[in-house]
């Protein structure tokens, strides 16, 4: 993946936090239906160049067969007709737009001279998610934890040849250690217990990113950054009611409604790095205009390329 195409996704996702606060499109908030544990999650998006519906499947158990948890497809329609005009592999833009959505936050809420990386959770999210946060930061080392991965080897491989440079990799035996050592942490599970240790000390000075909790039940981060920090940023508001990480906190009193701000608000501003002895923390829960907006540049990149298959209706 090249650079140029990271800096377009990048682009793309503060553009679309901005269009999103103008309310020029329609985004429904997310439908979910579970049963068995197996949960569907239906995302439609409207604007007046587009339509758009992300479709996902949550299979918890699927890693037991080698499986991807998550699974699915994104219907582009064309905005008069509603015609579809193209079928897209929705594990792939929902690894893009969240990587560049957790890009976004590294570029504002962590410190320029950052150089460590901390990755929880090692699949194609969180390798993309390494991809976007070496592009911002001058990423020189990455510590990595996941409770069924245990060598880092293929993601170092893997991570090297799209971001185009050497990144020394790290297993860690815990994620304690992870967090120690890097400067930069992004949390990317399905946990529904925090994957964090809670003890404050050890979130001081840093950047945190939370990605993988989508629903109430889904909790990343422990009780102690709360103690750190006092602000979370946030791509959405229904991320206060959607994601276990804030609405756990929330219903336990450790976070305040005054304390979630738009992540919109930091676009075009300065740099904001930690405070001293504070972290910073920025909770998305994704949003399909950020699908939209990341297939956009997905579908116009494969007309100009000619890459793709036509079905013939």
């Amino acid at each position: 993946m090249s650079a140029s195409y990271t800096s377009a996704a990048l682009c793309a996702v503060s553009e679309v936090y901005l269009l999103f606060d103008k309310g020029t499109c329609y985004v429904p908030e997310r439908a979910f239906y579970a049963y068995g544990g197996k949960k569907m999650l239906y995302m439609p998006c409207f604007s007046p160049e587009a339509l758009m519906t992300k479709i996902l499947s949550y299979f918890p158990e699927n890693y037991k067969d080698g499986k991807p948890l998550l699974d699915g497809v994104i219907l582009w329609n064309d905005a008069k007709s509603g015609e579809i005009l193209s079928i897209m592999d929705a594990k792939k833009i929902t690894s893009l737009r969240t990587a560049a959505a957790g890009g976004l936050g590294v570029s504002y809420l962590s410190s320029p001279e950052s150089k460590t990386l901390g990755i929880v959770g090692m699949g194609a999210q969180g390798l993309h998610l390494a991809l976007f946060a070496s592009t911002v930061r001058n990423i020189e080392n990455i510590y990595l934890f996941d409770n069924y991965q245990k060598d880092a080897s293929a993601f170092s491989a893997k991570l090297d040849e799209m971001l185009g440079r050497h990144v020394e990799c790290v297993m860690c035996a815990d994620p304690a250690d992870l967090l120690k050592e890097s400067d930069i942490i992004i949390t990317a599970t399905t946990s529904a217990t925090p994957v964090l240790p809670d003890d404050a000390a050890l979130y001081a000075g840093k950047c945190l990113i939370g990605v993988g909790s989508f629903s109430p039940s889904m909790r990343e981060f422990s009780a102690a950054i709360w103690s750190k920090t006092d602000t979370v940023y946030v791509d959405l508001e229904y991320a206060l009611k959607e994601s276990g990480d804030l609405s756990q906190p929330f219903d336990e009193g450790l976070l305040k409604a005054g304390g979630v701000k738009k992540v919109s608000t930091l676009i075009g501003g300065p740099v904001r790095p930690p405070a001293k002895g504070k972290c910073n923390f920025f909770k998305t829960v994704g949003m399909s205009l950020v699908d939209m907006t990341t297939a956009a540049v997905v579908y116009k990149n494969a007309l100009a390329k000619g890459i793709g298959q036509k079905i013939e209706g």
